[in-house]
């Protein structure tokens, strides 16, 4: 069994390996190489594989905070912008009352979901870090 530091530094290391493009079964046959016993190398390989995991869906939440934010700021500006056309002598802008308000607040609604969901990822990692650097105190 190994200690803590000394899995942290292996697990790491592989784990960078693992970015690089090496398949688990290359890993697996390294460690054993190393003379790790099964219990340690099953440990290792699920860190790695929990840690890619996690990355993963760290981006997706990313990319959709983004993706909400960008959509809410668009349906903002069309509904501000129909709504200073219906000042204008069009009778179309004149007579719709669901474009414009219903963009307008459709495009809030995404604006500060996009931003929620922002800061409750940001909120994650600062936690995570909090939570590892006390575990390494």
């Amino acid at each position: 069994m190994l200690s803590g530091n000394k899995l942290q530094d292996t697990i790491n290391k592989y784990l960078e390996k693992k970015r690089e493009g090496v398949d688990y079964t290359q890993i697996r046959k390294e460690l054993r190489e190393r003379k790790f016993n099964d219990t340690d190398i099953k440990k290792i390989v699920q860190e790695i594989d929990n840690i890619i995991l996690l990355d993963e869906f760290q981006k997706t939440d990313k990319k959709t905070g983004e993706k909400m934010r960008l959509g809410g700021w668009l349906l903002t500006a069309v509904g501000i912008i129909f709504i200073l056309c219906r000042f204008s002598k069009i009778p179309f802008f004149q007579e719709n009352y669901l474009l414009p308000y219903g963009s307008l607040l459709v495009g809030i609604t995404l604006l500060f979901y996009g931003y929620i969901k922002t800061k409750k990822r940001r909120q994650k990692k600062t936690d995570e870090f909090k939570r590892k650097f006390i575990q390494r105190r």
